[in-house]
């Protein structure tokens, strides 16, 4: 019965080491006997993982891990979810709170916590972390879900004892002495629209192609731009990652334009070129071959699809002659 799965669970979890989580007001944990702990809670579940609802007079539900489970030392690091989604291991349903504040991450032999909504930030030691900022944490550390004072805060509990197992001589390499394998979940987007899923098919087999000797240089030109259009249709614009945390070096200044010799002229002008996405920018080529006395050939127009090297022959009235066999 309930009673007897709690008080075999009770005698059970003796043996193991713990990180437990208690409103921070809490003195002290529930009784496993109570009948109330629910085990494996959120998704990716972790065996020896165990909740309890909010005990009288508080709003936080307890929360206790199990860093000496057999099958918790011999998997990857564990990545716990606070929020009130319902794949969160540690679940608060306030409307306040949002699917996925934060996590705490076992990094080496240290809890840290880590940020994970810009809009909902967490609040640890007099900082406020935001989405992928990080803080390590100590024992009767304490962080808020809320501005504090809140009654949504935490107390951790941590002993260094409980990393009996990376000090363990064994046959067996645990996983957990390693860094974290974060689960391939994104923190807060929106469903993937089948067109970028599409994309991703596309991007596949042009690399398939490649791998096969069958795709040129004006293939791998076209497809970027059509990638690039499809990622500003979705709001996808690619922008520096300058701040003040790092040294950056400054955008190089652009080649300056030179005639070409007559012979490359000759080539270069016969090319039909696909417009960028901006169109007040210049056509490739285009300056040197104002010094070379020549004109760019007409654009191509873009269809939104893929366009090789051949549909632009095609396009031109040029025969299209391919690089091997396949073509």
């Amino acid at each position: 019965d309930g009673g007897f799965a709690a008080a075999f669970c009770s005698v059970a979890l003796v043996h193991f080491a713990e990180m437990k989580l208690l409103p921070a007001d809490c003195k002290q944990p529930s009784d496993w006997e109570d009948g109330l702990w629910f085990e494996r809670p959120g998704y990716p579940w972790y065996e020896g993982s165990w909740i309890h609802p909010p005990p009288e007079g508080h709003v936080l539900p307890e929360f206790e891990f199990e860093e000496g489970h057999d099958q918790t030392k011999n998997r990857a690091p564990p990545v716990l979810v606070v929020g009130s989604g319902n794949d969160a291991q540690v679940r608060q349903p306030d409307a306040r709170i949002p699917r996925r504040q934060c996590q705490l991450l076992k990094l080496g032999r240290g809890w840290w916590l880590e940020g994970i909504s810009a809009r909902h930030p967490v609040y640890c030691k007099g900082q406020v972390l935001g989405a992928a900022d990080r803080v390590q944490l100590k024992d009767q550390d304490t962080f808020s879900l809320l501005p504090a004072p809140s009654p949504l805060t935490y107390r951790i509990l941590l002993n260094d004892e409980d990393n009996f197992y990376i000090d363990e001589h064994s046959v067996k390499d645990y996983p957990n002495k390693l860094r974290s394998m974060f689960p391939h979940r994104s923190a807060e987007c929106k469903a993937c629209p089948d067109e970028l899923k599409r994309l991703a098919w596309q991007t596949d087999q042009m690399r398939k192609r490649s791998e096969e000797d069958q795709v040129r240089v004006a293939d791998w030109a076209a497809f970027s731009q059509h990638v690039k259009r499809q990622y500003l249709k979705h709001g996808i614009d690619c922008k520096p990652w300058v701040d003040t945390r790092r040294p950056h070096d400054e955008k190089p200044p652009s080649y300056v334009a030179r005639p070409y010799p007559c012979w490359i002229a000759d080539i270069v002008s016969k090319e039909r070129p696909l417009r960028g996405v901006a169109a007040d920018r210049a056509l490739p080529f285009e300056s040197s071959l104002a010094l070379s006395g020549r004109q760019c050939a007409e654009p191509l127009q873009y269809h939104g699809g893929v366009q090789l090297a051949r549909d632009q022959f095609k396009a031109s009235g040029r025969e299209y002659r391919g690089n091997n066999r396949h073509d």
